[in-house]
């Protein structure tokens, strides 16, 4: 059962992602993930302070021991997680993507689930 929380929170993710898709002719995810959670963060926190306490934004980065350069960023909200730009795994052109990656694909371009059931 989705809470309100999570469908307020899956909301805003669905048409903040829909407005960056307006914004720019072309625009994709890939490689823009840093950019668009924070500035996501900052429009949670300046429009919604109401509705949400606790907005962590994390960055993880592979470890360079795999000779591979390959980040994220996320939001982790009260609880839940939000990823507004996960959909750009949904393509691994260059085959470097490790295989609990590409397991889950296709991704959505707005997930929004419980941290605790978070892939």
């Amino acid at each position: 059962m989705i809470s309100k929380l999570e469908g307020f929170l899956h909301s805003k993710a669905t048409r903040f992602r829909y407005a960056l898709e307006q914004s720019e002719d072309g625009w994709s995810p890939l490689n823009k993930c840093v950019i668009t959670t924070v500035l996501f963060a900052i429009y949670l926190r300046e429009e919604f302070p109401e509705m949400v306490s606790e907005v962590i934004w994390i960055q993880a980065m592979t470890d360079k021991r795999f000779k591979i350069n390959h980040g994220h960023s996320w939001l982790e909200v009260d609880g839940y997680v939000i990823d507004v730009t996960m959909d750009q795994f949904n393509s691994d052109p260059t085959g470097s993507f490790n295989k609990d990656v590409n397991a889950n694909v296709p991704y959505l371009q707005a997930y929004t689930c419980r941290k605790e059931d978070s892939i």
